[in-house]
């Protein structure tokens, strides 16, 4: 399930649970959307809520499944950066 702060950052329900991306896409929280966070998505591939390798970070959507959708998501973000 995700959910949007005031200040516009992503929450996710994970299985640490509730955490916030400051970048929607910036799946490794270090304020920049690059290449290895769209790699970590893409190797999420394939996975839909109740299957082992499933993991809600990845799944920029929310909408259970980890698709070329959420892919794109984080592609539309490329270079974007943490605002101070």
């Amino acid at each position: 399930m995700q959910a949007v702060d005031e200040a516009g950052n992503v929450g996710m329900d994970d299985s640490d649970g509730l955490y916030y991306q400051a970048l929607l896409g910036d799946v490794d929280d270090n304020c920049v959307v690059n290449i290895s966070d769209i790699m970590s998505v893409a190797n999420w591939w394939r996975c839909k809520c109740g299957d082992p390798c499933y993991a809600p970070r990845y799944d920029l959507n929310g909408d259970c499944d980890i698709d070329i959708v959420d892919i794109m998501l984080a592609v539309a973000r490329w270079g974007e950066v943490c605002s101070p």
